[in-house]
Formats: C-alpha cells, structure tokens, sequence
C-alpha cells in the first residue's frame, strides 16, 4: 500500500492568500449594481437559455426596427442597456465560474487526501496502539464507519435472508 499518496500538494504563501482576498475584496467593492433574489423570485423568474436568448435578440432587433409599432411607454433604451451589460458581464461570468469550479475541484481534491490520510492513521492506530489508552478515542472514530440499519419497507419480512452460494454445502 502506498502511505504517501497525494492528489494534490500544495502549501498557500501569505502573499498569495493575501492576493485572493484583496481581489475578491475589489470584486465585492466594485461590484456595487450587483442584485440578488430571492429563492421565490428565481422560481417566478423565467430561466433564459440559448433559444430563449436568441429569441431575446430577435425580438429586440425587430423592436428596434419598428419602434414604431411598440407602445410609447414601452422603454425600448432600457431593454438597449439590459443587453448591452449583458454582453459586458458574460465573460466575466464566465472566467469568475471556470474559477470558481478551479476552486471547488482543489477543495474536492484537498478533501480526498485528507481523508486517505486520516484513514490511514486511524486504520496504524486501530493495529498498532493496543495498550497505548487509545481505544475511546479510537471507538469514537469508529462510528465513522458504522453502518445505520435500515427499517424494513412495509411487506418486506425483518427477518435477514440466509445467504447461500452455489456448490457450497450448508450442511442441510
């Protein structure tokens, strides 16, 4: 068994941590016209993907070609704005998400090590430290690994099956 495997080893200068928190600090500060919602707006709000999008923009260039037609409290500039940040934003979006999922893979792979190795310890602990008072410790680590019974769905017997294999006598 290899003791020292690492999918990721990495140690964070200072400079870089203070790096980080100095960009998202900018980010927050300068980011002052971003909204949120709440979780009953998101559900009320209408998801815009790709066909929703283009359908978006052809009705605006349509709209703008005919401004005419349109109601005249209709605020054709305002959909204008909408859009134009729109295609100011998207890229931000973007590189701040593929950052962001960057983050979210490390973290994932910093959790994996961490616990390989923890098991590990605990797995040298439970063989080798008899004796040495370690066994509450060692049983509260335990209850890790335990396994909740499950309740029986209704019609199903609680009784446990007796498991057989083929060509192995049972003796019966």
């Amino acid at each position: 068994m290899k003791l020292n495997h690492h999918h990721i080893d990495i140690v964070l200068a200072a400079s870089q941590l203070t790096g980080m928190a100095s960009a998202v600090q900018t980010l927050d500060t300068s980011c002052t016209f971003l909204e949120g919602s709440t979780p009953k707006d998101r559900i009320r709000l209408k998801r815009v993907g790709p066909k929703t999008l283009g359908f978006a923009l052809q009705a605006l260039d349509l709209g703008k070609q005919n401004g005419g037609l349109l109601p005249r409290d209709f605020d054709l500039p305002a959909a204008e704005r909408d859009l134009a940040a729109r295609e100011q934003l998207q890229p931000i979006v973007e590189r701040l998400r593929r950052i962001v999922q960057l983050f979210d893979e490390t973290l994932h792979l910093i959790d994996a090590d961490l616990f390989t190795q923890s098991c590990l310890i605990y797995r040298c602990l439970s063989e080798h430290g008899e004796g040495a008072g370690l066994e509450p410790a060692l049983e509260e680590l335990s209850q890790r690994f335990t396994r909740k019974r499950r309740k029986p769905v209704a019609g199903e017997s609680s009784a446990i099956p007796a498991v057989t294999s083929p060509g192995l006598d049972t003796g019966v």
